[in-house]
């Protein structure tokens, strides 16, 4: 997660536009509440499917 939040901030210093490593910050949080903090990527499959 520290990695994914510093590429997150150093593009925000440099003034790059941080669309995408916002939402890969969101989804790894998302995984990590929904107790994924030790799986594999893989596993944020789950948190991005659809509810229902």
């Amino acid at each position: 997660m520290a990695s994914v939040e510093h590429v997150l901030h150093t593009n925000a210093d440099a003034g790059v536009d941080t669309a995408l490593p916002a939402v890969v910050v969101d989804l790894f949080r998302r995984g990590m509440d929904a107790g994924h903090a030790a799986d594999s990527f893989s596993s944020l499959v789950e948190v991005m499917k659809k509810a229902g």
